[in-house]
């Protein structure tokens, strides 16, 4: 299946990296910390657009995935933090704040829609729902 796919890579990534950028410039007024460009020296795949709460944040990520699922939009979670996991909190006692930032970081990271598909006008509702459960819109 992968082989088949390769010669659209240049344009997928491509594809993402606008949508990226248009992630940036949108989402800049936010209270969202969002992912650091990368290096020029580095060809990035852009795979996830992952943006953080901040402090300023009027809601929790929980409560601003459940805003953008009565949306219908697809934002997830990516990342949990391994001591929060079942195998490793039970296995080995670990407590969320054996680990504050990576708790922190588990608790407030959410993964943005990004597939190449994505239009304009999607990715303008997906920037219009954020602002609007962010207070900001």
């Amino acid at each position: 299946l992968g082989i088949h796919q390769l010669p659209r890579l240049e344009e997928w990534i491509e594809t993402r990296r606008l949508l990226w950028e248009r992630y940036d410039s949108e989402l800049a007024g936010l209270p969202l910390m969002l992912p650091d460009p990368p290096p020029a020296s580095m060809r990035h795949a852009r795979h996830l657009y992952q943006a953080r709460l901040t402090d300023e944040s009027p809601i929790d990520r929980d409560g601003l995935l459940d805003a953008l699922h009565k949306n219908r939009i697809g934002a997830g979670v990516h990342y949990r933090a391994a001591h929060l996991h079942p195998y490793y909190r039970d296995r080995y006692g670990l407590r969320p704040e054996d680990s504050p930032l990576a708790t922190e970081a588990s608790n407030t990271t959410m993964s943005l829609p990004l597939a190449g598909g994505l239009s304009d006008a999607e990715q303008a509702r997906v920037i219009r729902a954020l602002s609007s459960a962010l207070g900001r819109g």
